[in-house]
């Protein structure tokens, strides 16, 4: 404060100290006036510029990304990660001994403008998401897409008429589409039957959503057999230790409105070949492309942890038939037929496992290779690829009165959408032995040739798949 019009240094005034005498505080004095409303040195406030991330900050419009920590009071990357609901899942990621946010996101090599999130989207960001919208999610992104042209939500809404009412408006288990199946209870529309996503005793199961019994009990499935594993111990409304881990089971259409509303958009095709590497590895008879600066062994990235096939894909370095468990997360002791998902890191775990290619600050990208397959975005326009996908025939329900039946592999359910459904790409390998998505595409010289992207590779953006899961991209601020 000041201590009057005469001064002998600038610590006796709220603005500078001029010739013996206090000045007028500015937003440009490089100190920290609060009678200007400023959180921090000549930011913050409504008069002052706004603040950069790790700056104090009062509230969200404080900060250049619109995100205010709840708990420290800091700028932070963006608003999943304000900590609303805690800290899990949210400065959980990375190596276990060094942790941090999960919302860092680092400017790509090439297209420094733009910035890819360095680690997979985590289960408690996507709670932040749900807090703060709430059920209705349909609403919101149907908003979003009238208000902002070109963006992936528009893209849906304008080039497929009718699509975004599949997302969820409704925590209701009686209402069309409701959230928990969005979340993972089980799968929607089982193109390839519950994918991992239905939890139960011989199920295989493995989403990563938390809910709680009496959400799960109204679709007759039990409380999580992985439920709590008391990370830390008291947990009392989520499984800190699933809140932690890369969110899968949700479509992509689900993430990409996620990272809409988190001030960015799903990554595209085009951010992952900017940081996968383009030497060539030989294992074996085959060729492969890889991110890293070194051909990583099993084990130094979550591929084929516990997977029981009874033969390697190609003699991978460290691979075994069949593969023990060599990594959990939660559990040290359980049953993968009733639940693997402690099989699944949570991001940057593997600490090997970091691209090659880094951004200016000489940092790389985690898991962009391990731990999950990842949803795409194309970077041309959104279409129905190759061997493209006919309706959205949602098998959780039967048509009544004036719907439309259908049939999913030869379960009845009600058409929620006619017409061919589009597509994104799925990139990198999975924890379960799922390898080289997309590679003919990230391995090429030519970063708009997408076509070469094989149709296995390619899945509707309202694919639900346990192995599943995706990353946001950003302007750089």
């Amino acid at each position: 404060m000041d201590a009057g019009p005469e001064c002998t240094t600038d610590d006796q005034c709220e603005g500078k100290c001029v010739a013996g005498k206090c000045s007028a505080p500015t937003t440009m004095d490089g100190k920290k006036s609060p009678s200007l409303g400023e959180t921090d040195i000549d930011c913050g406030g409504a008069m002052a510029p706004k603040c950069a991330l790790g700056k104090t900050c009062a509230k969200d419009g404080d900060c250049a990304t619109a995100a205010c920590s709840v708990a420290t009071k800091k700028c932070v990357e963006s608003v999943s990660c304000k900590g609303a609901n805690g800290s899990v899942g949210i400065d959980t990621c990375g190596a276990s001994a060094k942790q941090e946010s999960c919302c860092k996101s680092l400017p790509l090599p090439t297209t420094k403008m733009r910035a890819l999130d360095r680690y997979e989207i985590t289960s408690g960001r996507l709670r932040a998401f749900i807090s703060a919208v709430g059920p209705d999610i349909r609403k919101w992104a149907k908003d979003y897409a009238a208000a902002n042209a070109g963006s992936q939500l528009a893209s849906i809404s304008t080039g497929f008429s009718g699509l975004l009412d599949i997302l969820p408006n409704s925590a209701d288990p009686t209402a069309p589409v409701p959230l928990p199946v969005h979340l993972g209870a089980f799968v929607m529309d089982p193109i390839n039957a519950q994918d991992g996503c239905y939890v139960n005793t011989g199920a295989y199961g493995h989403a990563t959503y938390w809910q709680d019994k009496t959400t799960l009990g109204a679709y007759t499935i039990p409380e999580r057999i992985y439920a709590r594993d008391s990370e830390p111990a008291g947990a009392a409304t989520a499984d800190t230790a699933l809140d932690k881990k890369s969110i899968n089971c949700v479509m992509p259409i689900m993430l990409a409105t996620f990272c809409a509303w988190d001030g960015g958009e799903l990554a595209r095709t085009s951010d992952y070949y900017e940081v996968w590497d383009r030497t060539p590895y030989t294992v074996g008879t085959a060729t492969v492309y890889v991110p890293w600066s070194s051909l990583l062994s099993v084990g130094q990235f979550n591929w084929r942890n516990n997977n029981n096939d009874t033969a390697c894909p190609i003699p991978w370095p460290g691979c075994l038939n069949p593969q023990p468990i060599f990594y959990q997360s939660g559990l040290t002791t359980f049953n993968p037929a009733n639940d693997e998902s402690p099989e699944i890191a949570p991001p940057g775990r593997f600490d090997k496992d970091v691209t090659k290619a880094v951004s200016a600050n000489g940092e790389g990208w985690f898991d962009v290779a391990g731990n999950m397959m990842e949803a795409a975005w194309p970077n041309g326009a959104l279409n129905a690829g190759p061997s493209p996908v006919q309706d959205f025939c949602d098998t959780t329900a039967t048509a009544g009165m004036g719907e439309t039946k259908c049939t999913r592999n030869s379960t009845q359910g009600v058409k929620r959408y006619a017409g061919t459904l589009p597509t994104i790409a799925l990139v990198g390998y999975s924890f379960e032995g799922h390898m080289r998505r997309s590679e003919p595409y990230l391995g090429s010289n030519d970063i708009t040739n997408e076509s070469v992207i094989v149709p296995g590779d390619v899945k509707p953006v309202t694919f639900q798949y346990g192995k599943v899961s995706g990353r946001c991209a950003r302007k750089v601020p």
